[in-house]
Formats: C-alpha cells, sequence, structure tokens
C-alpha cells in the first residue's frame, strides 16, 4: 500500500452546496439497511442523528440523495464496528440487483464494452457519478468521481463499488481478474492488506483521482454472460431511459471551488488568479457569485475548513503537510486559523476525532 501524496492528492473535484443535491438509485442502501436489521439494529439505531429518511427505501426503485446514501455505508461501518465494512459488502455483492444498468453489462461482449456501458449509462440511475472511459482502449484505465461537496465522506461507499465491479468482472468472465493498479482519493492508512489481497494488485491512496487499470489483454476477455441480441435491445433501452434521465449541471460556485482546490497547494488560488482562469473579471466574478449568494472568500474558507477537517481526522499526513496542502507556508499560520475554525488547534481535534 503506498500514498499518492501530490499537490492533488486529496484536493476532490466536487461540486457546489448551492445547488440542488442529486439522488441516486439506493438499492445498495436498501440491501444494506436489510443485513443491518439481519444484525439486530433497529431503524432509529441506523438514522441516529443524521436526519436520512429510511422511508425512501421503500418499493422498487428506491432513492435517496447520494450524500444521504454513502452517510449510510459511512453509519453502517461505525455501528458494526468494521472499517472495511463496504469493502466485505462489496465482495458479496449480487450486480444484478442493480437492474438495467446491470444487465447491459452483463449482456456485453467483453469486459471493455461492459464498463464502456457503464460509463455510458450510469445517468440512468442517477445525477451524482461521472466516469471518464476516454483512456479505456488506450491506456486501460477507467476513472471515475461523485458529483457531491468534497465534506461528503464517501470512503466506504467508494471501497464497496470497487470491490464490488472487481467482483462482477471475476463472475461474468469466470477468471481471476486482477487490476493492474488501483488508485483512490481518499486517504486510508490501515486495514489495506484485506483489500490488495482481495483485489490482487497495489492500490494507491491519496490519488487525484478515483481510477482502476486493467491490462489490454484483460480488456478483450469476453463474457460468459455475453448475448449479442439481447444487448442491443439492452442498449436501446438505455438510450432512450438515457434521454429521459435528468441532467445536472455543474453551476458557478463549483467551477470556482475546483479552480480553488487545483491551485491551492501553489499559493495562486486567489480571487483574481480564479476569475482569470474562469475567463471574467473579479468584478464580474464577485457579482455572479452574489447570485448565488456566496462569495469568492466564502468558498474558499468552507473549503480548507472542511477538507483540513477531513485530513486531520484521516491521520496519515503530518501537520505540516496538512498546513502546505491548504495553502499555509508554515504550521504556525495553520494552526492559528484552524483554531479560528474550530475552537481547538489541529492536534487537539486530531486526538478527539
Amino acid at each position: 500500500m503506498t500514498y499518492g501524496i501530490k499537490l492533488f492528492a486529496v484536493l476532490f473535484m466536487s461540486i457546489s452546496p448551492f445547488d440542488q443535491p442529486p439522488e441516486h438509485s439506493a438499492i445498495w442502501g436498501k440491501l444494506l439497511l436489510e443485513e443491518l436489521k439481519a444484525r439486530g439494529f433497529t431503524e432509529a439505531q441506523v438514522v441516529g442523528n443524521t436526519g436520512i429518511d429510511l422511508r425512501r427505501l421503500a418499493g422498487d426503485d428506491p432513492r435517496l440523495l447520494f450524500q444521504d446514501l454513502v452517510l449510510l455505508f459511512e453509519r453502517a461501518a461505525d455501528l458494526v464496528g468494521d472499517d472495511l465494512f463496504g469493502f466485505r459488502c462489496g465482495t458479496q455483492r449480487e450486480s444484478r440487483r442493480a437492474g438495467l444498468i446491470a444487465y447491459v453489462g452483463l449482456s456485453a461482449p467483453t469486459i471493455s464494452d461492459f464498463l464502456v456501458n457503464l460509463g455510458r449509462y450510469q445517468r440512468i440511475i442517477g445525477d451524482a457519478l461521472e466516469i471518464d472511459t476516454t483512456r479505456l482502449h488506450s491506456d486501460g484505465i477507467w476513472e471515475w468521481y461523485y458529483n457531491v461537496p468534497h465534506s461528503v465522506h464517501r470512503r466506504q461507499y467508494i471501497e464497496f463499488q470497487v470491490a464490488g465491479t472487481v467482483r462482477s468482472l471475476r463472475n461474468w468472465t469466470n477468471r481471476k481478474i486482477r487490476p493492474e493498479r488501483i488508485e483512490l482519493r481518499h486517504i486510508r492508512s490501515r486495514n489495506t492488506a484485506d483489500m490488495e489481497r482481495y483485489l490482487g494488485c497495489e492500490i494507491v491512496f491519496g490519488s487525484d483521482s478515483n481510477r482502476v487499470k486493467i491490462s489490454k489483454p484483460d480488456l478483450t476477455v469476453p463474457l460468459i454472460t455475453a448475448d449479442d441480441e439481447l444487448h442491443k435491445v439492452l442498449r436501446r433501452c438505455c438510450e432512450h431511459a438515457l434521454q429521459e434521465a435528468s441532467r445536472y449541471n455543474r453551476s458557478l460556485p463549483v467551477d470556482v471551488e475546483n479552480e480553488i482546490a487545483r491551485r491551492l497547494s501553489s499559493g495562486m488560488a486567489t480571487q483574481k488568479e480564479v476569475a482569470q482562469a474562469l475567463g471574467m473579471s473579479v468584478s464580474t466574478l464577485s457579482r455572479r457569485l452574489g447570485e448565488y449568494g456566496t462569495s469568492f472568500s466564502e468558498i474558499a474558507l468552507n473549503y480548507k475548513r472542511s477538507m483540513a477537517k477531513r485530513l486531520l481526522k484521516e491521520g496519515a499526513m503530518q501537520l505540516t503537510e496538512v498546513a502546505f496542502l491548504m495553502g499555509y507556508q508554515d504550521s504556525s499560520a495553520f494552526t492559528r486559523a484552524f483554531r479560528n475554525w474550530t475552537g481547538d488547534p489541529p492536534s487537539r481535534y486530531r486526538a478527539k476525532h
């Protein structure tokens, strides 16, 4: 296990809290709730003080705000006391439960076709996931990220998805498919051996993206469930569903936050630099952000405060490294700022969490 600690290592792409949060299919949340109940937990215990509306998990097509879905996975891991709970659930996942998008994958000719289909049709199940397959055929790289604020902790769900996807590839090809490399954006400083043993490759945590690299020979492996005629029919169904699916568009506060994330550690995350990167003047940027009820300084402060808290909780970085990634030249300046944000110095905050 290695850490890809780069300038952008943990500066997650995100969407702004100023937009309507995206929804997502919650079939995995529904099954997770059933598992927790089977373990003896009540719905009240599952919800706790999270505010998740479990009534939305009823029916054949359950849906949740994506931030509630990933929170449910984090909550489950805490309840059962297993830091790898999401991953372990993924190793047991029955992908057919995902419905149409699973079956268009099952019927695809090869692993490559399956991954391309998933990238194209993921909008059917929700607006939160963005999949990039542009480097799949050339480099064997399949990337993804989630359109949710960086403050939304999604580690358990990401590990659930990675394990579940690899499990599906193995089941549907009847081969021990092993990715060449897996990179994940979140930080994990412990309990990695079981994951690497199951997935069969090195996992880099704290990378600049979520990505899986698959060898070119493995991409051409045929699926034992392939069905050309069924695949054509299901693709037509998916194309129709895709046209009907609602689109979730990022807005200006999102672009500002992402520019801040890319520039923060270099000290270039000023309003002037960001405005120039977005092709507008400082005054225009201020005016347009005001239309969203926010400002550049508020976005920057919220980003730094949330990300600093996340990094300190994870515990994989030294205080000086966190300070650097947050754009501070020395840890003392970062300590003063963090104390103003939370009332605690970074060392005490880390000890508490």
